[in-house]
């Protein structure tokens, strides 16, 4: 596995990269956990997770965004099975 990684050293920083687009967390202890045993570079590994963070939240935001503003992606948004939300009124409060 060393060798693997020796041979392929960017493959470390691509997974740096897509790791965040599973959960955040993983990717951020994940960076941390492979710094620390000294695979690969410290300051390129927390770069490449940070763009991976960025990255992943404009996506997500996107996407949310667009199911707000555009017609194509309102209908992969309003799921018939999922219950609509209820708006809170005044007297509840």
């Amino acid at each position: 596995m060393a060798e693997f990684i020796e041979n392929y050293q960017i493959g470390i920083y691509i997974c740096f990269f897509f790791l965040p687009f599973l959960q955040d967390d993983v990717g951020v202890l994940g960076v941390a956990s492979a710094c620390a045993s000294g695979i690969g570079n410290t300051i390129v590994g927390f770069t490449m997770v940070l763009l991976g963070l960025t990255v992943s939240a404009a996506l997500k935001y996107g996407l949310g965004r667009a199911a707000i503003s555009q017609e194509w992606a309102r209908k992969y948004a309003e799921i018939p099975r999922l219950p609509k939300p209820v708006k809170a009124s005044k007297q509840s409060r």
